[in-house]
C-alpha cells in the first residue's frame, strides 16, 4: 500500500512538471520580436556627426496584456564626443534609446528609423549576449575599426552580434551604414507584415524626433 501511494505521488510530481513545462512552451511561443534601426547624421554626414544604432524588441502576451521589453546596442565614447583622430580603443557606453535620441537632438541631427521589422527570436537573444559584453567593461570604443579588435565603433558594434568575420561596410556611415547593417541580418526576418499598431509609441517614442521609413524606401 505504501509502495503504491509512494508511485501516485510520484506520478502527480512528474505530470505537475510536464504541466509546467507544456505551459513555459506556450508561453515562449506567445512572444514576438522585432527589430527598429535606427540611423543618425548630420547634413554632410562627417564622421563625427553619424551614429547607427537599433532596438531588439520582445512583446509578450501576459493574459491579454502586451509586456514590452527592448533592448538598444548604442555603442557610444563614454563622454558621448566621438573624435575621429584617436587611434587606440576609449572608454565606451551602450546608450539607452533615450538617450541616443537625445544626443542626436542636442547635435541637431537627422535620425533616421526603419522598422519594427518581424524577426526571429534567436536575433533578440543574439542581441542580449552583445550587450553583455558590451556592458562588461571588456570592449572599447574606437571610431576607426576592422571589427574584431578590443575596440569597436557604433557599426560594428551592432553588425558584431552576428557570429562570424566582421561585416564590411567601407566609408559607409549613418543611414548607409545602418542599411547595410539591416541587410545583415535579412536572415532573421519573418516577413513584411507590419508589427502591432502603436508599438513604437509603446516603446516611448515620440516620433517627432525621427522619420519612420519602410525598408525598401531609400
Amino acid at each position: 500500500m505504501v509502495e503504491i501511494q509512494a508511485m501516485r505521488q510520484q506520478l502527480s510530481i512528474l505530470l505537475s512538471l510536464t504541466v509546467i513545462a507544456l505551459q513555459s512552451v506556450m508561453l515562449r511561443a506567445e512572444d514576438n520580436h522585432y527589430l527598429v534601426m535606427f540611423a543618425a547624421q548630420g547634413p554632410d554626414a562627417k564622421p563625427r556627426f553619424t551614429h547607427t544604432f537599433a532596438a531588439f524588441v520582445k512583446v509578450s502576451d501576459n493574459e491579454g496584456k502586451k509586456d514590452i521589453v527592448a533592448k538598444t546596442i548604442s555603442w557610444m565614447p563614454a563622454s558621448g564626443v566621438i573624435v575621429p583622430a584617436k587611434l587606440r580603443p576609449e572608454p565606451g557606453a551602450n546608450f539607452s534609446l533615450e538617450r541616443s535620441l537625445e544626443w542626436a537632438a542636442d547635435l541637431k541631427l537627422a535620425v533616421i528609423a526603419w522598422g519594427p521589422i518581424p524577426v526571429q527570436q534567436e536575433l533578440f537573444d543574439l542581441a542580449e549576449r552583445r550587450i553583455a559584453l558590451l556592458e562588461s567593461g571588456k570592449v572599447g570604443y574606437k571610431m576607426v575599426d576592422l571589427g574584431n579588435g578590443a575596440g569597436l565603433n557604433c557599426i560594428h558594434a551592432v553588425s558584431g552580434l552576428v557570429p562570424g568575420e566582421a561585416l564590411a561596410t567601407g566609408t559607409a556611415r549613418g543611414e548607409q551604414a545602418s542599411l547595410l547593417v539591416l541587410q545583415h541580418f535579412r536572415r532573421w526576418f519573418l516577413s513584411d507584415e507590419p508589427a502591432p499598431d502603436g508599438l513604437i509609441a509603446k516603446l516611448g517614442l515620440d516620433q517627432s524626433n525621427f522619420t519612420l521609413r519602410k525598408l525598401e524606401q531609400k
